[in-house]
């Protein structure tokens, strides 16, 4: 197989699904390129992170990514991210 391509519309998810940071986070998103990639290997084209969240605004993630494959998801405790 050379390469497997899947496109992930967070809008499908049905959930609300938007780019956000929570309240008091002085954190900035680095990722500006939309969509991000990733190859068959699982490595992104895009090194940064990005800030999700519900459309409720209940809960908060952080994505983030670099250029050798590592992903780290992490979530917001209320006051800092796990």
């Amino acid at each position: 197989i050379s390469g497997i391509n899947k496109t992930v519309d967070l809008d499908d998810y049905g959930f609300g699904i938007t780019y956000s940071s929570p309240p008091g986070d002085t954190y900035s998103a680095t990722i500006t390129q939309n969509p991000i990639t990733f190859d068959s290997k699982g490595v992104s084209n895009n090194a940064g992170s990005v800030a999700i969240s519900n459309s409720s605004n209940t809960s908060y993630y952080r994505v983030v990514t670099n250029t050798s494959g590592v992903i780290k998801l992490r979530k917001w405790n209320g006051s800092s991210w796990d």
